[in-house]
């Protein structure tokens, strides 16, 4: 939410796949490089904003989300390009 502006938009979408229940969690944000995408998961780890970015943190958000998510049989990805869209995706297990 920090890396979307003021007039951008954040979309959560569920959908049902198979044996998977999935989320998605789409903004509108300032996008992540794809050499970047790998390490915004590892705790402490950072990657820089756009030139105008003044956002901090403890690099801990996603890192921490990861793990929750894996402990409940899920996984993660990200799929998103530099000025564009952030796709978060999170398939879980049905149960």
């Amino acid at each position: 939410m920090k890396f979307t502006p003021k007039d951008g938009r954040i979309s959560i979408e569920c959908a049902n796949d198979g044996d998977f229940v999935c989320i998605s969690v789409i903004d509108t944000g300032i996008g992540i490089r794809a050499e970047d995408q790998a390490v915004v998961f590892e705790e402490f780890r950072q990657v820089e904003g756009g030139k105008d970015s003044t956002q901090e943190g403890s690099g801990l958000g996603l890192a921490i989300t990861k793990r929750l998510v894996e402990q409940q049989g899920g996984t993660i990805s990200l799929v998103s390009e530099p000025a564009m869209a952030a796709d978060l995706r999170l398939p879980f297990p049905q149960v």
